[in-house]
């Protein structure tokens, strides 16, 4: 049996986004036009030195699109107008869109994301009542009409949730924020809008890593520099997904003529693939394996999750051809943190054992002297 050891403390964040609808061509001698129509969240701040628009460039580039992003955003901005709230003295969404998005020069965005809502959230006390600054309706009916305005020009959208509020707000807020989250995913299903839901997503990492609601804040794109340069990771992968430069799919690029070495897409070869687990609604992925000096026994380990969450262990003993059920592992390792290792050491004396390795911290180490048994 294996053993669990308790060792190092770290994080990171994840999110989600739905895939564009269909692809469009951009000419290889071409920019992409990219605009980011936001609030802080997608700004630096004292621990993010470089924002995720700032980052999303040269994501872009290394995958081969040339990209000219521009960020829009305002520390402080509402969806609405400086008429409908004025406690941040600054221009808010609907003061500016018209001058940002279609701009007097003519310049046009190929691409707009609206990341909006944080600040149409918060609670502005009156007497007895409790109010948002921007009502939810009134929210809704401002991203809907940047929405169409945008569409109308030809340009596609990204839509961005709000992250969830932090432990020093109230109850109420955290509510309310909720619900304005709640509404970027219906306004997301209601146009065919490709999302990001970063409120959901901070949520599901909190839980996962069992911290208190507290923690939220810290990763939730506004204070942590490795949630943003994730999310430019994942927008930069999923605008490359759909993008074809001069008929070339950018999913499929060739390597070089001068190179040998042949190749082969193992992606559309049904035949060589084998389903070792699968779960409906449950994101599995991320394996490692080992395979025991019998040439047959295949130990996997894989994290119930996206890059993290309780540890899965299962065994083929036919050169992967056909796998066994999940194996019962101790309960600790539902705790951990990070993508799992496995690996074959032998000591000085020649005793063979297998170590699991979980690096976040804090870290885990599972030992076994049975093969995994």
């Amino acid at each position: 049996m294996l053993a669990l050891l308790n060792l190092v403390k770290r994080w990171r964040g994840f999110f989600f986004l739905i895939p564009f609808i269909s692809i469009f061509e951009l000419k290889s001698d071409e920019f992409l036009r990219v605009a980011i129509f936001g609030d802080q969240t997608s700004l630096e701040s004292k621990s993010v030195s470089t924002s995720y628009p700032d980052l999303l460039s040269e994501e872009l580039l290394a995958k081969g699109i040339n990209a000219q992003i521009k960020n829009l955003s305002v520390r402080g901005s509402h969806s609405g107008s400086i008429l409908d709230n004025d406690v941040e003295k600054v221009s808010h969404a609907k003061d500016r869109f018209r001058l940002q998005i279609f701009p007097r020069n003519g310049e046009k965005f190929d691409l707009v994301v609206i990341q909006l809502g944080r600040n149409d959230a918060i609670e502005v006390k009156g007497g007895d009542t409790i109010n948002s600054r921007i009502p939810l309706d009134i929210f809704r009916h401002n991203i809907e009409y940047f929405i169409e305005k945008i569409q109308s020009s030809g340009a596609r959208i990204i839509l961005v949730t709000p992250v969830p509020a932090s432990s020093q707000d109230t109850d109420w807020q955290k509510n309310q924020t909720s619900l304005y989250a709640s509404e970027i995913r219906k306004v997301s299903r209601l146009f065919g809008i490709p999302l990001v839901d970063n409120f959901n997503h901070v949520i599901q990492l909190t839980k996962l890593t069992s911290q208190p609601e507290g923690s939220w804040i810290k990763f939730s794109g506004v204070d942590s520099q490795s949630f943003h340069h994730f999310q430019a990771d994942r927008i930069a992968a999923e605008i490359a997904s759909q993008i074809k430069i001069s008929g070339i799919d950018l999913t499929r690029i060739s390597p070089p003529r001068d190179y040998k070495i042949p190749t082969i897409d193992l992606a559309g070869e049904k035949h060589r693939q084998i389903i070792v687990d699968k779960e409906d609604g449950q994101y599995l992925g991320h394996p490692t394996t080992l395979l025991l000096e019998d040439k047959n026994t295949i130990l996997c380990v894989y994290p119930m999750g996206h890059g993290r969450g309780g540890i899965v262990y299962k065994k083929s003993v036919d050169a992967g051809l056909t796998w066994g059920e999940r194996i019962p592992v101790p309960e600790n390792w539902k705790t951990s943190k990070e993508v799992p290792t496995i690996h074959r050491v032998i000591d000085g004396n020649g005793k063979k054992r297998v170590i699991m390795w979980s690096g976040l911290y804090p870290a885990r180490l599972a030992v076994s002297e049975d093969d995994g048994d």
